[in-house]
C-alpha cells in the first residue's frame, strides 16, 4: 500500500471502498481481503533470473510482479522506474516493506547484509528471518551454476533498486492477480501517474489457477506498452525428451511471451494455452540456453522482441 493509502487508512479508519471512495483516490493501491494461504514463499526457488535479462534490457516504465525479493532483480534489469508487486501473503509485503526501510539506509548491498544479520524485524517475519538472510546472502554471491547477476551481486543494480525506493516509486500490495480489486487499483495508480507497464512477471502463478480468464482480463486492463513482455516460469516435464521444457536451474522453465498475445488467448487453462502453442510450433526454444524459451508473436502482437529474438 503506497503512503497515500496508508493516510487515507489514518484518517478514515480503513482502506477506502466502493466506486465513490475509489474515485477520489486514483493514485492508492488497495490490498485486497483474502484468506490466509496455506503456506510462505518467503525465500524463493527461482534461480535463473538472468535468462530473461536480454529481453528486458533498458524497457523503463512500470513493472508489475509477484512473490518477493526476485521482483528486484527483474525491474532493475529493465530500469524500470516504478515498481508494484502482489502477492496473496502479507507477509510477502511486509517483507518487501521491511527490506525497502533497510534499502534505503544501505549505501550498498554489503552494508544492506550487515544491517539484516545485525537487527531481525518484528513478527510475522521474526522467525524466518535467519532463512531470509542466509538466502539473501546467496543471492549476492552468485555461482556459475546459479544466480548470474541480481540486484545483490551488480552494484549498478543495486543502485537501481535503491533509488526507486528513495523516489518511493515501490508499491507492495496484498493481493490475488486474478482477483477483484488490488489489480483494479494498480491499474487506476498506473493511469493516474501515467505510466505504463512494460514488463509482467507471473512466476508459476498460471499453472495454480482452475482458469485464465480473470487474470488475462486484469491484464487486459492494464495500461501498457505496446511491446510489454510476459515473464514465466513453470514446470512441465520434458516428457520427450528433446529439451522442449527442460529446467534452467533444475526445477523451472523460464519463458517469455507478448503481453498482446497473452491478453488475446482464449484458452481456459495454462495446460490448454501451452498445448495448443506447442502443437502450433509457437514455442521457440533457445539454442543457448537451457530452459529458456519464447512464445512466437502471432499476427495481432508484433513487437520489438521479435526483432531482439531474430
Amino acid at each position: 500500500m503506497s503512503l497515500a493509502a496508508a493516510l487515507c487508512v489514518t484518517l478514515l479508519g480503513a482502506a477506502p471502498d466502493g466506486p465513490s471512495a475509489q474515485g477520489q483516490w486514483l493514485d492508492v493501491t488497495l490490498d485486497e481481503p483474502l484468506s490466509p494461504p496455506a503456506a510462505h514463499y518467503l525465500i524463493g526457488n527461482e534461480s535463473r533470473h538472468d535468462l530473461f535479462a536480454e529481453a528486458l534490457a533498458g524497457r523503463g516504465g512500470a513493472y508489475l510482479g509477484v512473490g518477493g525479493e526476485q521482483n528486484y532483480t527483474l525491474a532493475a534489469m529493465a530500469e524500470a522506474s516504478w515498481i508494484f508487486v502482489i502477492d496473496r501473503d502479507p507477509r510477502i509485503a511486509a517483507l518487501h516493506r521491511e527490506l525497502g526501510r533497510r534499502i534505503v539506509g544501505a549505501k550498498d548491498a554489503a552494508a544492506l547484509l550487515a544491517g539484516l544479520e545485525r537487527e531481525a524485524p518484528a513478527e510475522p517475519l521474526r522467525a524466518a528471518w535467519p532463512a531470509i538472510v542466509r538466502h539473501l546472502r546467496r543471492v549476492a554471491t552468485p555461482s556459475a551454476r546459479a544466480y548470474v547477476r541480481t540486484w545483490l551481486s551488480d552494484p549498478v543494480l543495486f543502485d537501481r533498486v535503491r533509488q526507486t525506493w528513495l523516489l518511493g516509486h515501490v508499491e507492495a500490495v496484498v493481493g490475488d492477480l486474478a482477483g477483484e480489486r488490488s489489480m483494479a487499483s494498480i491499474a487506476r495508480a498506473a493511469a493516474a501517474r501515467s505510466l505504463r507497464f512494460t514488463v509482467i512477471y507471473l512466476s508459476n502463478v498460471e499453472e495454480g489457477l482452475a482458469g485464465m480468464g480473470a487474470l488475462i482480463e486484469n491484464l487486459r486492463r492494464l495500461p501498457r506498452a505496446g511491446d510489454a513482455v510476459i515473464v514465466r516460469t513453470f514446470f512441465l516435464p520434458d516428457e520427450r525428451g528433446d529439451g522442449r521444457f527442460a529446467a534452467a536451474d533444475g526445477l523451472w522453465s523460464y519463458q517469455t511471451q507478448s503481453a498482446e498475445d497473452l491478453v488475446s488467448d482464449g484458452s481456459r487453462t495454462f495446460a490448454e494455452m501451452m498445448g495448443a502453442l506447442a502443437r502450433a510450433g509457437a514455442i521457440v526454444i533457445d539454442a543457448e540456453h537451457q530452459g529458456l524459451s519464447r512464445v512466437r508473436h502471432g499476427s495481432r502482437a508484433r513487437s520489438s522482441l521479435d526483432a531482439r529474438a531474430r
